[in-house]
C-alpha cells in the first residue's frame, strides 16, 4: 500500500499584511504527496540540499556565519534528522548527523555540514585546498523503530541487509550505522559485531538490556 505525506508549502499570519501582531489569523498550505516526505525532498530539492551544505562548509572555511534566507522552502522548516557525509577522492572525510528529528531540517543540515567538515574527531578540520576534492552526500532518516527480539540470533534474523540502518544501545553505550555501511560490511553478523565495537563494546557482547532500533534513509549525493 502506498504511503501519502502532507508536505507543508506555506505558513503565514494576517499580521504579515496588516502589521498588527497582537491579533492574527494563521494560514497554512499543504500538498498531499504520494510517497514519503524524504522522497519528495530528494525529487524536488536535491540540488538545494547539496548546494546549501556546500555553502555551509565554505562559510566555515571563511570563518563566516551562514545566513538563513526567508525563501527557504517550507518543508525544510519542519523537523528533520539528517547525516551529512563528506568524501575525498572516494574515501570518508567526515560524517556527522542526528538520529532523531529534534529541530528544523534546515538547521540540522547547517550544523552537520559544518561538523562533518570541522568537528569529526576522526579527521583533522577541512582545509581550503581540499575543497575541490570533496563530495557531499546527505542521508535523510526516518523515525527509528524499536526492534523486539529474543536473543542475538533472533535480532539478526530481523535485520534486512542493504536496507536497514541500525542503532544499538546498552546503558551508556550507543552506536549507529547508516544503511550505506552495508556496502563495506555486507554480512549481518559482521555488521552487528562492528557496530558493537563502534559503541565501545566487545564484538561478542550481548545482554538482557541490549536494545536495537531500525530506520531507513533517503540518500542524496553529488552527481
Amino acid at each position: 500500500m502506498m504511503n501519502f505525506s502532507l508536505i507543508r508549502i506555506g505558513m503565514t499570519t494576517s499580521g504579515e499584511v496588516t502589521k498588527d501582531k497582537e491579533r492574527v489569523v494563521g494560514y497554512g498550505a499543504w500538498v498531499l504527496y504520494e510517497g514519503e516526505k524524504a522522497e519528495f525532498i530528494k525529487r524536488y530539492f536535491s540540488d538545494f540540499v547539496l548546494d546549501f551544505c556546500k555553502q555551509c562548509i565554505i562559510a566555515g572555511l571563511e570563518k563566516k556565519q551562514i545566513t538563513l534566507k526567508p525563501q527557504i522552502p517550507e518543508v525544510f522548516k519542519e523537523l528533520g534528522a539528517v547525516f551529512v557525509t563528506l568524501q575525498k577522492n572516494g574515501r570518508l572525510r567526515g560524517c556527522i548527523g542526528s538520529i532523531v528529528a529534534h529541530q528544523p531540517m534546515i538547521i540540522d543540515l547547517a550544523q552537520h555540514s559544518y561538523d562533518a567538515a570541522f568537528n569529526d574527531r576522526r579527521f583533522t578540520p577541512l582545509q581550503k585546498e581540499e575543497l575541490s576534492e570533496i563530495s557531499v552526500s546527505v542521508s535523510i532518516l526516518s523515525s527509528p523503530v524499536k526492534m523486539n527480539f529474543d536473543g542475538e540470533k533472533d535480532l539478526l534474523s530481523k535485520i534486512e541487509e542493504f536496507k536497514d540502518g541500525i542503532i544499538i544501545k546498552d546503558k551508556n553505550y550507543q552506536a549507529v550505522y547508516l544503511p550505506s555501511v552495508w556496502e563495506q560490511i555486507p554480512n549481518k553478523e559482521d555488521f552487528l559485531r562492528s557496530l558493537k565495537v563502534k559503541a565501545g563494546l566487545s564484538p561478542d557482547y550481548f545482554s538482557d538490556t541490549f536494545e536495537a532500533f531500525k530506520f531507513s534513509t533517503v540518500y542524496i549525493q553529488d552527481k
